[in-house]
């Protein structure tokens, strides 16, 4: 179901000129992490320690997709 939105999604993107798609994701979410990597997103940063849960800090990484 996640790739079917995200195709629908780029295509739109892509039909209004739309150049990149960026998301950021907790480094703790390893599945979407994975997910977006699948569908060919690539690690474009990484904010360390920038969110604290659970008595842990944890790092935001942001991937990035170039729609052609």
């Amino acid at each position: 179901m996640g790739s079917q939105l995200y195709n629908m999604l780029e295509s739109e993107l892509r039909r209004l000129k739309i150049a990149n798609i960026l998301v950021n994701i907790s480094s703790e979410n390893v599945a979407s992490l994975n997910f977006h990597k699948t569908i060919g997103y690539k690690e474009c940063g990484n904010f360390e320690k920038i969110g604290y849960k659970n008595g842990r800090y944890f790092d935001l990484i942001w991937l990035q997709k170039t729609l052609n």
